[in-house]
């Protein structure tokens, strides 16, 4: 598939991208061209941190704002949090709830890495076969470990 975008008198661009297998566009590529240069660090890290600092600044700025009457991201961390409550109380019971802060930091973990995907030029994180291992074994050993220790 070759795709070519011509240049316009406006805009004195242009652009050509071949694309010769679906796959490549799972392709880590680098953005920036530097000695010891990671894409991994560019083209992952930075977007998630990037959002992961707008969320948490979000998150503090409206901490000092709650009330008894909610606002609109106070209505709607509440229903995030009381999916998540209720999601555990049917599925594992009353003794689930203590992993509640556990379950709850992996689902914003996935939605957020989900919703980078749809930035523009970001990258699908959990599309990765690295992190759907990173994810499932950690997950599969902590819970493991916590329920021997705790048991």
């Amino acid at each position: 598939m070759r795709l070519v975008l011509k240049s316009s008198p406006i805009t004195k661009i242009s652009v050509s991208i071949l694309l010769f297998s679906p796959l490549e566009q799972f392709d880590v590529i680098g953005f920036v061209n530097l000695p010891y240069q990671s894409p991994f660090f560019f083209n992952v890290l930075v977007p998630f941190l990037l959002l992961f600092c707008i969320f948490m600044y979000i998150v503090v700025l409206n901490y000092q704002e709650l009330k008894l009457i909610p606002g609109t991201f106070q209505r709607l961390f509440e229903m995030v949090v009381e999916f998540i409550f209720n999601l555990i109380k049917q599925q594992i019971g009353r003794e689930g709830y203590i992993l509640f802060p556990f379950i709850f930091t992996l689902f914003n973990f996935i939605l957020f890495t989900n919703l980078l995907s749809l930035i523009p030029f970001g990258i699908a994180l959990t599309s990765h076969l690295i992190m759907i291992l990173w994810l499932s074994l950690s997950i599969c050993l902590s819970i493991f470990f916590f329920r021997l220790i705790y048991s």
